[in-house]
């Protein structure tokens, strides 16, 4: 039986050198191997590795999906500093997987992951996630929490504003504003409340 081209980063490091001809659709990101040879690669080759299978439909919408997802997972179980490898270069890279962006503002937020507020590595995010037509609306929610913890409260209050505007639940919202800390001060804005009652 061949060898699994997902089976470690050399076999990888091997297909990208052959320009992803041996890539298949057999990456679980549940498979402890599989991540390691993901990991194991340089960040250029990570770059190189989504840009290859980041396209828009089949393998290559499922790949940067499930590299989100766990990086996802890896941000809120204790490894918040490796998902931020697999984060940066999501972010650098085309690909249609909207939820990334959202993701990679979410981790980006010290207070979320405790690894020091990194600003230029969040406003490299904000920069590449709001540059997009497609945004999902948790993109601009997790994108008030980026520029509040910057000190950028007009900003925040521009993509808070989208965010209510392109459906992010009121509720989830009107409960965030209550009770999160970064938004301690803003929870008496008459603006920030006043986006909350907008159709």
């Amino acid at each position: 039986m061949a060898k699994s081209v997902w089976a470690s980063s050399s076999t990888l490091a091997s297909a990208l050198a052959k320009g992803g001809e041996d890539l298949d659709a057999s990456f679980d990101r549940d498979d402890k191997a599989h991540q390691d040879a993901v990991f194991g690669l340089s960040q250029k080759q990570l770059e190189s590795l989504i840009a290859l299978l980041g396209g828009p439909a089949g393998l290559r919408r499922r790949f940067p999906n499930a590299l989100a997802l766990l990086a996802q997972d890896w941000a809120m179980n204790g490894r918040a500093a490796d998902a931020l490898k697999l984060l940066d270069a999501l972010i650098e890279c085309d690909h249609q997987e909207q939820a990334a962006f959202g993701i990679a503002l979410w981790a980006v937020v010290d207070d979320n992951t405790h690894l020091g507020v990194d600003e230029k590595r969040a406003r490299r995010y904000l920069e590449r996630a709001l540059a997009r037509e497609d945004c999902m609306p948790e993109t601009y929610f997790n994108a008030t929490f980026t520029l509040m913890e910057l000190g950028d409260e007009a900003r925040a209050l521009d993509v808070w504003r989208t965010a209510m505007k392109r459906g992010f639940p009121k509720n989830v919202a009107r409960q965030q504003l209550e009770t999160e800390r970064l938004l301690a001060s803003v929870r008496s804005n008459e603006d920030f409340l006043a986006a909350l009652e907008t159709p």
